[in-house]
């Protein structure tokens, strides 16, 4: 797990409001670091331009959902969202292929396949094992499988084999270029869709912007940032061709007690004191989507993605909180997850509960229900407009 000094510093480097000699330095070192790894993707480009790299094309449908930058961007809950639609509504055995990071109890060099599902009445696997966000699909979505593996083309065929998947969601798989897409979903955010706009580590992007021309939908995560989607919208109109533009957030529907009984509507936090307080990719959003309901923060404590708490870390919170004189702490679902609950007289610890919305949906559903129940045929080269990019346009 990375440290959350690093992360601080990785977040320093980035601001570009913050000065000092030792910051201008490592930018200058992350900005070389930088071009090299811009070469590495060049040289990636040519290597699989020439055939040396080759698609694993699957038999069923497969929806990508991931984005150009670090940080978070709304994928897991897209993930979520688009899993939940097909099952449901389109009643096709979905299988989510997941990377499970975070995981404490898995080797980052193990090529294990694992499977994380929930039967309604409990799921059989821990969060250690699998990762928070595999372990939280599961619990959300009965009857799907999460399919936990570093080596995403072993569990597509697991999936497919032995699950009997009709649709694969590849979770973060926008940079999973090896595997055939049926269709390219991409998150960004209307705080920083881009960051300064340099590759990583000098910036956030995680391929050159250009790389959106791979996508056939884009959705805007607004929870921050609303003042930038005009611009942002403007600029996806004039340099690409999209199937679907649309803006999605989370929507807090209810709170519940993680050291104490509680459940109740967020409005209850409208006149009290919070600390709020998130180990998330964009601890900012958290914080916003509660200012915009209402609830007036005294102070928040930001760790990094997938930290996973101590008793040490609970005992800093509840003196930060005191200190504060915060009546409540608020957090995420996927951050209570992780959390030990403390015996003793501590601040209440709450958990939001969300929504993902999506701005007209239907347009979405319609784009689904074309590819998922008349599947394109795999060596059709349609064009970018029609849901599918002639794969020699991958890059």
């Amino acid at each position: 797990m990375i440290s959350p000094k690093w992360v601080s510093l990785f977040r320093d480097i980035q601001d570009e409001h913050k000065s000092s000699i030792g910051l201008s330095i490592l930018r200058f070192i992350a900005l070389l670091a930088s071009y090299i790894y811009r070469l590495y993707l060049y040289i990636y480009k040519i290597v699989f331009s020439l055939g040396f790299i080759t698609f694993a094309e699957m038999r069923v449908p497969v929806i990508s959902i991931g984005n150009l930058t670090l940080g978070g961007t709304g994928k897991t809950s897209s993930v979520e969202y688009f899993a939940d639609y097909i099952s449901r509504k389109l009643h096709l055995r979905v299988c989510i292929i997941t990377r499970g990071y975070g995981a404490p109890n898995i080797d980052a060099y193990s090529d294990i396949v694992q499977v994380v599902e929930s039967d309604g009445q409990g799921i059989n696997k821990d969060w250690r094992d699998v990762g928070d966000e595999p372990y939280l699909l599961a619990a959300k979505l009965v009857r799907v499988p999460v399919v936990v593996s570093r080596d995403k083309i072993a569990a597509c065929n697991y999936a497919i084999e032995r699950l009997g998947a009709q649709v694969i969601i590849l979770d973060d798989g926008f940079q999973s270029c090896y595997i055939k897409k049926t269709l390219e979903v991409v998150m960004i955010s209307a705080e920083k869709p881009f960051g300064n706009k340099h590759l990583f580590p000098r910036g956030i992007l995680r391929e050159p912007i250009d790389g959106l021309e791979r996508a056939q939908i884009v959705l805007i995560l607004d929870n921050s940032g609303k003042q930038n989607i005009p611009l942002l919208r403007e600029f996806l109109e004039q340099h690409f061709i999209f199937s679907y533009v649309s803006q999605a957030r989370y929507k807090p529907l209810s709170i519940s007690g993680l050291n104490v009984s509680l459940e109740a509507d967020i409005t209850m936090l409208r006149d009290a004191k919070v600390m709020a307080v998130c180990g998330l990719g964009s601890p900012h959003s958290f914080y916003q989507t509660l200012q915009d309901a209402g609830i007036a923060l005294v102070k928040t404590l930001s760790y990094p993605d997938h930290y996973p708490y101590n008793e040490d870390d609970m005992q800093i919170i509840n003196s930060a909180a005191r200190l504060a004189r915060a009546e409540f702490i608020i957090t995420t679902e996927k951050d209570a997850l992780k959390m030990p609950v403390l015996k003793g007289p501590y601040v209440p610890i709450l958990v939001l509960h969300t929504a993902f919305e999506i701005d007209e949906p239907k347009n979405l559903y319609d784009i689904l229900k074309k590819i998922l129940q008349s599947p394109p045929d795999p060596h059709s080269s349609e064009q970018k407009a029609g849901l599918g990019i002639p794969q020699e346009e991958l890059f």
